[in-house]
């Protein structure tokens, strides 16, 4: 594993929790509305986070690595980024604490 400590937490999340994220950021972006793909994503993601005792704010660091490593996020509008990026983070934090 490299030093850098987000790449670290990520590896404690499988690949099939990370996927079904950026499939939905994706969605996500291109609507430009909250849909329901991107809820149930990240309640997966969350779950899985919660099981391998990941602390909340750690999944957020890997939701907004994986969210800034799409290309689709880069050729947005940076102010539309940021709106969209504070409604996705929020939705992250209410599902890890949803039980």
């Amino acid at each position: 594993m490299d030093g850098n400590p987000s790449r670290q937490v990520q590896a404690l999340l499988t690949v099939e929790a990370l996927e079904p994220v950026r499939a939905a950021i994706c969605v996500y972006v291109s609507s430009r509305s909250t849909p329901a793909v991107l809820s149930e994503a990240l309640s997966r993601m969350s779950s899985e986070a919660r099981k391998c005792g990941m602390l909340p704010e750690h999944m957020v660091l890997v939701f907004k690595d994986t969210w800034n490593g799409l290309p689709a996020v880069r050729a947005m509008d940076i102010d539309e980024q940021t709106r969209l990026l504070e409604v996705a983070v929020t939705m992250c934090i209410e599902e890890y604490y949803r039980l």
